[in-house]
């Protein structure tokens, strides 16, 4: 695929997920108060860990959520909702498996 298709459709995509989500500027910024609060409670010599990113990931899902919500959510945003609740319980799901080997 060329640069200009990969532009085009990473455009098209933001475009959607503002739609969705809300505004990046602050739905990112949730996400990193959201994950500066989760990295504050672990020891900071500790690299982070591949459960760490799980969380972390759902974390990020939460923030998308909480951007997202609106009072009258057309089918789409709650496709989309019901799709980031079906991420978080897999990442929840592989953190469950990686905490346990």
């Amino acid at each position: 695929m060329s640069r200009a298709k990969i532009l085009g459709g990473a455009g098209d995509a933001t475009e959607v997920r503002e739609v969705q989500f809300g505004n990046p500027e602050d739905n990112l910024g949730l996400a990193a108060d959201l994950w500066s609060q989760y990295l504050k409670q672990r020891e900071s010599h500790q690299p982070i860990s591949p459960q760490d990113v799980c969380i972390m990931m759902v974390l990020f899902k939460v923030a998308r959520l909480a951007h997202g919500q609106a009072s009258a959510m057309t089918p789409e945003q709650i496709e989309s909702a019901d799709e980031t609740l079906i991420d978080i319980a897999g990442y929840a799901a592989i953190a469950s498996e990686l905490h346990n080997v």
